[in-house]
Protein backbone atom coordinates (compact mmCIF):
# COMPACT_ATOMS: atom_id res chain seq x y z
CA UNK A 1 0.00 0.00 0.00
CA UNK A 2 2.87 2.86 1.19
CA UNK A 3 4.13 1.59 -2.46
CA UNK A 4 0.87 2.58 -4.33
CA UNK A 5 0.80 6.14 -2.05
CA UNK A 6 4.77 7.00 -3.16
CA UNK A 7 3.54 6.23 -6.91
CA UNK A 8 0.72 8.63 -6.25
CA UNK A 9 2.97 11.23 -4.84
CA UNK A 10 5.41 10.64 -7.33
CA UNK A 11 2.58 11.56 -10.19
CA UNK A 12 1.77 14.48 -8.57
CA UNK A 13 4.66 15.56 -8.17
CA UNK A 14 5.80 15.20 -11.98
CA UNK A 15 2.58 16.79 -12.50
CA UNK A 16 2.90 19.67 -10.43
CA UNK A 17 6.42 20.33 -11.90
CA UNK A 18 4.68 20.37 -15.65
CA UNK A 19 1.76 22.82 -14.46
CA UNK A 20 4.89 25.01 -13.20
CA UNK A 21 6.90 24.83 -16.03
CA UNK A 22 3.52 25.59 -18.42
CA UNK A 23 2.73 28.61 -15.91
CA UNK A 24 6.14 29.92 -16.76
CA UNK A 25 5.67 29.29 -19.99
CA UNK A 26 2.57 31.68 -20.06
CA UNK A 27 3.75 34.03 -17.97
CA UNK A 28 7.08 34.76 -20.64
CA UNK A 29 4.37 34.29 -23.64
CA UNK A 30 2.44 37.38 -21.21
CA UNK A 31 5.31 39.45 -20.59
CA UNK A 32 6.20 39.11 -24.54
CA UNK A 33 2.65 40.33 -25.32
CA UNK A 34 2.40 43.29 -22.91
CA UNK A 35 5.79 44.54 -24.66
CA UNK A 36 4.22 44.15 -28.37
CA UNK A 37 1.06 46.20 -26.93
CA UNK A 38 3.28 48.62 -25.50
CA UNK A 39 5.16 49.26 -28.55
CA UNK A 40 2.13 49.31 -30.77
CA UNK A 41 0.64 51.83 -28.42
CA UNK A 42 3.59 53.70 -28.40
CA UNK A 43 3.86 53.71 -32.02
CA UNK A 44 0.52 54.98 -32.93
CA UNK A 45 0.73 57.79 -30.49
CA UNK A 46 3.90 59.13 -32.39
CA UNK A 47 2.44 58.57 -35.63
CA UNK A 48 0.05 60.84 -34.05
CA UNK A 49 2.31 63.34 -32.84
CA UNK A 50 4.15 63.07 -35.93
CA UNK A 51 0.35 64.27 -38.05
CA UNK A 52 -0.77 66.17 -34.83
CA UNK A 53 -3.33 64.53 -34.26
CA UNK A 54 -3.25 63.56 -30.81
CA UNK A 55 -5.98 64.91 -28.46
CA UNK A 56 -5.39 64.02 -24.25
CA UNK A 57 -3.66 60.87 -25.48
CA UNK A 58 -6.15 59.71 -27.57
CA UNK A 59 -6.82 60.04 -31.19
CA UNK A 60 -10.42 60.36 -32.15
CA UNK A 61 -13.14 59.56 -34.96
CA UNK A 62 -12.29 62.78 -36.79
CA UNK A 63 -8.88 63.14 -36.19
CA UNK A 64 -6.89 63.95 -39.76
CA UNK A 65 -10.10 64.46 -41.72
CA UNK A 66 -10.68 67.89 -43.71
CA UNK A 67 -13.28 70.00 -41.77
CA UNK A 68 -15.33 69.83 -44.05
CA UNK A 69 -15.60 65.76 -44.68
CA UNK A 70 -16.20 65.98 -40.68
CA UNK A 71 -19.01 67.86 -40.65
CA UNK A 72 -20.47 65.48 -43.36
CA UNK A 73 -19.52 62.65 -41.03
CA UNK A 74 -21.38 64.23 -38.02
CA UNK A 75 -24.49 65.51 -40.45
CA UNK A 76 -25.03 62.00 -41.74
CA UNK A 77 -24.36 59.85 -38.86
CA UNK A 78 -26.68 62.30 -36.83
CA UNK A 79 -29.00 62.22 -40.37
CA UNK A 80 -31.37 65.02 -38.67
CA UNK A 81 -30.43 69.21 -38.33
CA UNK A 82 -28.06 70.42 -36.31
CA UNK A 83 -27.30 73.81 -35.21
CA UNK A 84 -23.74 75.09 -35.47
CA UNK A 85 -22.78 74.75 -31.92
CA UNK A 86 -23.70 71.47 -31.64
CA UNK A 87 -21.59 70.50 -34.98
CA UNK A 88 -18.69 71.73 -33.78
CA UNK A 89 -19.83 70.26 -30.16
CA UNK A 90 -19.47 66.83 -31.96
CA UNK A 91 -16.40 67.53 -33.43
CA UNK A 92 -14.58 68.35 -30.84
CA UNK A 93 -15.70 65.37 -28.91
CA UNK A 94 -14.91 63.10 -31.69
CA UNK A 95 -11.68 64.08 -31.48
CA UNK A 96 -11.25 67.33 -34.35
CA UNK A 97 -8.12 68.98 -33.39
CA UNK A 98 -8.59 73.10 -33.52
CA UNK A 99 -6.83 75.74 -32.12
CA UNK A 100 -9.49 78.37 -32.86
CA UNK A 101 -10.55 80.26 -30.17
CA UNK A 102 -13.69 80.78 -32.97
CA UNK A 103 -14.42 77.74 -33.85
CA UNK A 104 -18.27 77.50 -34.54
CA UNK A 105 -17.78 80.30 -36.49
CA UNK A 106 -14.83 78.49 -38.78
CA UNK A 107 -17.72 75.61 -39.10
CA UNK A 108 -20.14 78.25 -39.83
CA UNK A 109 -18.35 79.61 -42.70
CA UNK A 110 -17.70 76.26 -43.91
CA UNK A 111 -20.71 74.96 -44.31
CA UNK A 112 -22.01 78.63 -45.61
CA UNK A 113 -19.17 78.42 -48.49
CA UNK A 114 -19.89 74.74 -49.01
CA UNK A 115 -23.70 75.61 -51.02
CA UNK A 116 -23.21 72.40 -52.70
CA UNK A 117 -22.98 70.66 -49.76
CA UNK A 118 -25.35 71.98 -46.75
CA UNK A 119 -27.91 73.86 -46.40
CA UNK A 120 -29.97 75.44 -43.87
CA UNK A 121 -33.04 74.44 -42.43
CA UNK A 122 -36.22 77.13 -43.69
CA UNK A 123 -36.31 78.18 -40.31
CA UNK A 124 -32.67 79.50 -40.87
CA UNK A 125 -31.66 77.51 -37.62
CA UNK A 126 -30.13 74.50 -38.15
CA UNK A 127 -27.78 72.70 -40.96
CA UNK A 128 -28.40 69.70 -42.92
CA UNK A 129 -26.82 67.91 -46.08
CA UNK A 130 -27.78 68.84 -49.49
CA UNK A 131 -28.64 64.51 -49.87
CA UNK A 132 -31.09 65.33 -46.63
CA UNK A 133 -32.53 67.73 -48.49
CA UNK A 134 -33.86 66.41 -51.16
CA UNK A 135 -35.06 63.71 -49.29
CA UNK A 136 -37.00 65.43 -47.62
CA UNK A 137 -38.72 67.34 -50.34
CA UNK A 138 -38.77 63.44 -52.16
CA UNK A 139 -41.38 62.23 -48.68
CA UNK A 140 -43.08 65.60 -49.23
CA UNK A 141 -43.64 65.17 -52.70
CA UNK A 142 -45.13 61.65 -51.87
CA UNK A 143 -47.18 63.65 -49.15
CA UNK A 144 -48.35 65.81 -51.32
CA UNK A 145 -49.23 63.26 -53.92
CA UNK A 146 -51.35 61.21 -50.88
CA UNK A 147 -52.87 64.81 -50.34
CA UNK A 148 -53.66 65.54 -54.14
CA UNK A 149 -55.73 61.97 -54.16
CA UNK A 150 -57.34 62.76 -50.86
CA UNK A 151 -58.28 65.97 -52.56
CA UNK A 152 -59.85 64.45 -55.52
CA UNK A 153 -62.02 62.02 -53.18
CA UNK A 154 -63.32 65.20 -51.40
CA UNK A 155 -63.77 67.05 -54.62
CA UNK A 156 -66.09 63.99 -56.39
CA UNK A 157 -68.31 63.94 -53.04
CA UNK A 158 -68.43 67.76 -53.62
CA UNK A 159 -69.30 67.14 -56.99
CA UNK A 160 -72.11 64.62 -55.99
CA UNK A 161 -73.03 67.35 -53.21
CA UNK A 162 -73.21 70.32 -55.81
CA UNK A 163 -75.10 68.14 -57.66
CA UNK A 164 -77.96 67.55 -55.27
CA UNK A 165 -77.82 70.95 -54.75
CA UNK A 166 -78.32 71.83 -58.13
CA UNK A 167 -81.52 69.57 -57.79
CA UNK A 168 -82.71 71.07 -55.14
CA UNK A 169 -82.43 74.68 -55.93
CA UNK A 170 -84.36 73.76 -59.30
CA UNK A 171 -87.06 72.41 -57.19
CA UNK A 172 -86.93 75.49 -55.02
CA UNK A 173 -86.80 78.32 -57.50
CA UNK A 174 -89.94 75.95 -59.72
CA UNK A 175 -91.77 76.43 -56.82
CA UNK A 176 -91.29 79.58 -56.10
CA UNK A 177 -91.85 80.55 -59.48
CA UNK A 178 -95.18 78.97 -59.29
CA UNK A 179 -95.59 80.76 -55.81
CA UNK A 180 -95.13 83.97 -57.20
CA UNK A 181 -97.39 83.13 -60.30
CA UNK A 182 -100.45 82.72 -57.87
CA UNK A 183 -99.68 85.67 -55.87
CA UNK A 184 -99.76 87.61 -58.91
CA UNK A 185 -102.74 85.96 -60.00
CA UNK A 186 -104.65 86.61 -56.65
CA UNK A 187 -103.58 90.24 -57.19
CA UNK A 188 -104.66 90.46 -60.75
CA UNK A 189 -108.10 88.39 -59.31
CA UNK A 190 -108.32 91.14 -56.70
CA UNK A 191 -107.97 94.38 -58.95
Amino acid sequence: MTQHIEQALEAISLEKQALEQKQSALQQELFALTGQLKTLSLSYRQLSKVCGKEQNGEVGIYTGMTLTDAVQDVLSTWDKPMTTAQIAHALIEGGYLSTSSRFNSMVHSIMKRRAETFKRTTDGKCWMLCSQVLEIEEEIEETDIAEIDDTETEQQTTEVSETEDEDAIEKLAQVFAKTKTLTISKEKVGE
